[in-house]
């Protein structure tokens, strides 16, 4: 049961980690971030890479910019 439990969590890690390995590269068109994820830049592009990495790729048109 132990060893079934490792081999479980085991496998469990290995796809969590090849599902969030994320893309190799991305550009990112800095006026069209969101402003509604974050105050500063930065956190803007932190959010964004991490609605990135789940398979979205968040962009605001009617935004100025």
């Amino acid at each position: 049961m132990v060893l079934q439990d490792k081999y479980d969590l085991a496998n469990f890690y290995r796809d969590k980690l090849i599902a969030n390995s994320g893309s190799v590269g991305d550009w990112i068109n800095m006026p069209t971030l969101p402003a509604f994820l974050g105050d500063s830049m930065p956190e803007r592009i932190m959010k964004w890479l991490a609605y990135k990495k789940q398979g979205i790729g968040l962009i605001d048109t009617s935004q100025e910019g």
